[in-house]
């Protein structure tokens, strides 16, 4: 098939073969800036900010999935406290904690199948919101929870301040 391609072109003048080729590549140009484009609309779609809402379904998976630490990173008050020995300590403890209680409790249920957005309210000076999550159990019970929200680092985190 581009031994008959060439051919066509070359039995063609040299005026309609320059003519052609710079057809061609301005096609190969525009066929690129395309792709160029879509992968960029991709890009920027995929790398929304995360809303309060996502962020705590992701920290709610991240207990379903016993990832202890993922939820801890998830709280807010672990990376600016002013002493950070003292606060990767409490970040161990509560760790451990979770570990110990709520794995019991989380088997006793039947563990977390499913987790659901019910709602998301962000505060008018959009650096803090209410989040309620439903949990749905392994037993087939279910229970939402509140989850304030607070910003931290340009990240959504749980706050534990009452």
């Amino acid at each position: 098939m581009k031994t008959q391609s060439n051919f066509k072109i070359r039995s063609l003048s040299s005026s309609t073969q320059f003519v052609y080729s710079k057809y061609l590549h301005a096609k190969k140009n525009f066929l690129s800036l395309g792709l160029l484009t879509l992968l960029a609309l991709c890009i920027c779609s995929c790398s929304k900010k995360n809303t309060a809402g996502e962020a705590a379904e992701k920290y709610v998976n991240c207990m379903a999935q016993g990832d202890y630490e993922c939820f801890a990173n998830g709280i807010a008050g672990f990376i600016n406290a002013e002493d950070p020995e003292k606060a990767e300590e409490d970040k161990e403890e509560l760790i451990a904690f979770l570990r110990e209680k709520e794995d019991k409790e989380l088997k006793t249920k039947g563990g977390i199948k499913k987790v659901e957005l019910v709602s998301e309210t962000i505060a008018k000076n959009k650096k803090t919101a209410n989040v309620v999550i439903r949990q749905t159990y392994g037993n087939g019970t279910s229970e939402e929870q509140n989850y304030p929200m607070v910003i931290e680092d340009g990240l959504w985190k749980m706050s534990m301040e009452k």
